[in-house]
């Protein structure tokens, strides 16, 4: 036992200290600039929660370990508000049906990691960080690579719902 835990230890990845740096810059920036709901597949908002919570000291105070509100009975959000940026998750087969199915939740932004995989629940989307400008519906609001990041190549676009109505007729 001593010797197989010796060798899982020594076998563990050591971090990229540059990677985890440019997702709490990245995650502080959405945190800063966008609001509205935000979807994305891979590991892009890994660390949302924990950069809203770091950089809000009364949420912080506020945080609770389970999200059912008793005094109003059913699930609440102490992340949602007006001018606060909340990741939600939503299953579609296609960005189609996901714009489809994102309008009833009021999703604002699609966020695409360059290395997310085709195996992933947004496998579909994994096109879209090279041809979402082909998309006139999605409007390119955040780029890593042209703000420097080296390793965390992620692409942030807003759905306009018009222009996907009357990309569809």
């Amino acid at each position: 036992v001593i010797i197989l835990s010796g060798t899982l230890t020594l076998r563990l990845d050591v971090p990229d200290e540059l990677l985890d740096q440019e997702r709490i810059e990245f995650s502080k920036i959405i945190t800063q600039k966008l609001d509205g709901r935000i979807s994305a597949g891979g590991d892009v908002l890994r660390l949302l929660t924990y950069t809203q919570l770091q950089d809000s000291p009364h949420l912080f105070k506020e945080f609770k370990t389970s999200t059912y509100d008793f005094t109003i009975g059913r699930e609440s959000n102490i992340f949602a508000s007006e001018n606060m940026l909340e990741r939600i998750i939503l299953y579609a087969k296609s960005l189609d049906e996901l714009i489809e199915v994102g309008k009833e939740y009021d999703l604002k932004y699609i966020a695409i990691n360059k290395e997310q995989l085709n195996t992933d629940w947004y496998g579909y989307l994994t096109n879209i960080y090279d041809e979402g400008e082909n998309h006139p519906f999605l409007t390119k609001v955040l780029d890593t690579e042209k703000i420097g990041f080296k390793k965390f190549k992620v692409k942030v676009f807003e759905i306009n719902y018009d222009k996907f109505i009357l990309n569809e007729t």
